[in-house]
């Protein structure tokens, strides 16, 4: 597996490291937010459903649509900035990046960019060691969303690939 025409794409929370989000937590605040608008994320993905749920309320009245996103897009953000200086290394990590040896890899999160950085670095991982890091930039690229994937496989560093390894621990990594 360590010839070129081969690369591996990484999730980041629950392979790498973990961050120690509480999301019980998290989704109790953004829950109690939603539902001054007579929403609920009961039964719903919190960062799959984002989207839909706001634009339900733009259609009401759009500008509460776009106040609400934002709200929302800003506390999960300074949740994850919480939890990252704090991120744990997850066991057999080192192993996994050892073992894939020279094969490129990219790390594909549904975190925010600033959030994989600083989580990376705080458990003694070198971002540099990917050749990309695709992170959330926002609902659209959500996993299992394709855009991202292929902009991985689309940098320079995976030209003329014929395989591409999906490593998580989720089924929406793959």
């Amino acid at each position: 597996m360590t010839d070129r025409k081969t690369i591996a794409i990484v999730d980041m929370d629950g392979v790498l490291l973990d961050l120690h989000l509480d999301g019980a937590r998290l989704r109790g605040t953004l829950n109690a937010l939603v539902a001054e608008h007579g929403l609920t994320f009961e039964g719903r993905g919190l960062l799959t459903d984002i989207s839909a749920m706001c634009a339900q309320l733009s259609e009401r009245d759009p500008e509460a649509g776009t106040r609400l996103r934002e709200r929302l897009w800003a506390l999960i953000d300074e949740e994850e900035a919480r939890c990252a200086p704090k991120a744990s290394l997850h066991p057999s990590a080192r192993e996994l990046l050892d073992g894939l040896g020279e094969v490129p890899v990219a790390l594909y999160t549904n975190n925010h960019q600033a959030c994989a950085l600083a989580a990376l670095r705080a458990v003694g991982i070198d971002p540099g060691r990917f050749f990309a890091i695709k992170a959330r930039p926002g609902a659209s690229s959500i996993k299992p969303a394709a855009e991202p994937v292929l902009e991985v496989l689309a940098h320079p560093a995976a030209a003329g690939t014929q395989r591409a390894f999906l490593i998580g621990d989720h089924v929406a990594d793959m």
